[in-house]
């Protein structure tokens, strides 16, 4: 006999802005609504405006809630008073699902919160907004976590953190990885090739997909590392991001001497980041802290050979299919810089390696919605019967 539908409300209040919340919600949303009638599935806005673009879902398979409002005001309330229930806003419900910071009271939902990574308790030199962060991660996880029936870390590094920083049971905890678009592949010159000129770009180029301008993209560090593994002839450095701004940056690039060598750029996805992906010589993502790092399965599956950060969850990613380094040592950027950039064979061997890495369909969004279902039904067999893509940071090779 089939398990009985579950009714579950996923907060989807973080969707509108761009970045790591956006793409889980893209693609996990759509994974979970493809299990009906196992799930009744529930969007739940808390914006005070209503929600415009939706998650890749589609609209029979799911309700949308929007709830309006500051949000500060809402979670005030449910901290101090311990009110309103859930069930008030969404109805009956079987399971909320937090994915960013937040999660509710409940009269009677299982609550489970999804944890991307615990950086700012980490490094908080690392964010510009200390105040922001400050009632982001110290008030507003912190009573979640405590709230929470589970505990769904995208890594075992962010597991690890949410131990060390925040006393959480790692018994609570369960290890649901990030899926990826594996439709993204590595394409034929003649498919890239005019993607990438109508870009402008007219030269062999290099590609570090940083996403934004965050300190903790280690973006600075980059163009260090670039200037001295490339002191002349240099192979063009390309940039991309959400934001493509950042204080000083044209400046920084100046005083470095090199304006006619880096470009920073937004493209379309994924069409724009896969032709980019598939032509660039090499790539780089030497981030100082990754709860996942997306980018990192995606330069795999694009046939990119990488030099990457060898700290946080970017080893349990890339295993042994990428050239792994210090992101804090500009010498060891750029020496892994020149390496890729001198061994042809190299660059093949690591291409392979992500291409067949990558592929393994335990990096799928369906072996992730498998194991959040689980979380939903507190099943710890079915969570435990699906495949592990992620291995232990001591596979990653190292300079």
């Amino acid at each position: 006999m089939p398990p009985r539908t579950l009714k579950v409300a996923i907060d989807c209040s973080h969707h509108p802005v761009p970045g790591g919340v956006r793409t889980y919600l893209d693609n996990l949303v759509p994974a979970l609504a493809s299990r009906r009638p196992a799930l009744d599935l529930t969007l739940y806005y808390r914006t005070p405006t209503a929600p415009g673009v939706l998650p890749k879902c589609p609209h029979s398979r799911s309700r949308v809630v929007h709830v309006p409002g500051p949000r500060r005001l809402w979670s005030w309330a449910e901290r101090r008073l311990s009110a309103p229930p859930i069930e008030w806003q969404c109805g009956a419900i079987d399971v909320f699902h937090g994915t960013h910071f937040t999660l509710p009271v409940a009269q009677r939902a299982r609550l489970i919160l999804t944890v991307h990574d615990v950086a700012y308790l980490k490094q908080p030199e690392l964010y510009a907004d200390r105040r922001l962060n400050e009632y982001g991660y110290r008030t507003l996880l912190s009573s979640s976590l405590k709230r929470a029936d589970r505990v769904l870390a995208i890594s075992h590094h962010t597991k690890a953190d949410l131990v060390e920083e925040c006393g959480v049971d790692p018994d609570r905890i369960w290890v649901v990885p990030f899926g990826w678009d594996q439709r993204l592949h590595a394409l034929p010159s003649e498919e890239w090739q005019p993607r990438v000129a109508a870009l402008g770009i007219d030269r062999p180029y290099v590609l570090y997909p940083a996403g934004s301008f965050d300190v903790r993209k280690n973006v600075d560090r980059v163009l260090e590392a670039y200037r001295l593994a490339f002191p002349s002839d240099r192979p063009l450095l390309v940039i991309t991001g959400v934001s493509t701004q950042q204080p000083n940056f044209e400046q920084r690039v100046a005083e470095l001497g090199l304006t006619d060598d880096v470009r920073v750029m937004r493209v379309t996805y994924p069409e724009g980041l896969e032709a980019l992906m598939s032509g660039a010589e090499w790539g780089a993502y030497v981030s100082l802290y990754e709860g996942f790092g997306l980018p990192l399965l995606e330069m795999m599956g694009c046939g990119l050979p990488a030099v990457v950060s060898n700290t946080s969850a970017v080893p349990e990613v890339v295993g042994d299919a990428a050239w792994a380094v210090d992101p804090t040592d500009v010498d060891a950027i750029a020496a892994g810089f020149v390496r890729l950039h001198n061994d042809a064979a190299l660059r093949q061997e690591l291409a392979e390696r992500g291409i067949q890495r990558s592929a393994d369909s335990a990096f799928g969004w369906d072996r992730a919605a498998a194991q959040t279902i689980a979380a939903y039904r507190d099943d710890e067999q079915a969570f435990q019967e699906q495949p592990q893509p992620l291995v232990a940071p001591e596979s990653a090779l190292t300079v």
